[in-house]
């Protein structure tokens, strides 16, 4: 994807509870997916991107997906929206401990932040961390704890 993510209003607003739910925790960084700075950043929060093992990069290859259903007799629409995420934590040391501690704790921030999302624009909505992935790694450059997790959020007409 070479547009910035944030120009979908549901993804736009899942980043800015993020960026709240994290204000506490000024050394996580919030990135969109296509930002140089993941290479740069110790502890940070991905927004709409995957990791790849693979290739060792992010990857917005379908992180973002929507469905759109029509309800009741008014043919209202609900749209539902899946993001996938990544909280990530190294810093170049080997203690696995400190790091599963740090994505733990961005976890709970971003589970908080994320429930307390009841609008998008002027549409009521719903949010909720919907499923977790933990990966441990660690090579020469340290070790760090990557949790792949995806944001489901409802918005009802």
């Amino acid at each position: 994807m070479t547009a910035p993510l944030t120009t979908s209003p549901t993804v736009q607003a899942v980043m800015d509870a993020i960026t709240a739910g994290l204000a506490s925790m000024p050394n996580v960084a919030v990135l969109d997916p296509t930002s140089i700075q993941q290479v740069y950043e110790s502890k940070s929060v991905t927004v709409g991107g995957s990791w790849d093992p693979d290739t060792g990069t992010m990857s917005s290859t379908d992180a973002i997906v929507t469905d759109v259903t029509e309800a009741g007799a008014g043919r209202r629409t609900i749209e539902t929206t899946r993001i996938s995420c990544v909280a990530f934590s190294g810093d170049g040391d080997t203690v696995l401990t400190t790091d599963r501690d740090s994505v733990n704790a961005i976890l709970t921030a971003v589970r908080d932040a994320v429930r307390s999302l009841a609008a998008v624009g002027a549409s009521s909505a719903r949010a909720e961390m919907t499923a977790q992935q933990w990966a441990q790694i660690v090579d020469e450059q340290g070790s760090g704890v990557v949790a792949i997790f995806e944001v489901t959020v409802m918005v009802l007409p």
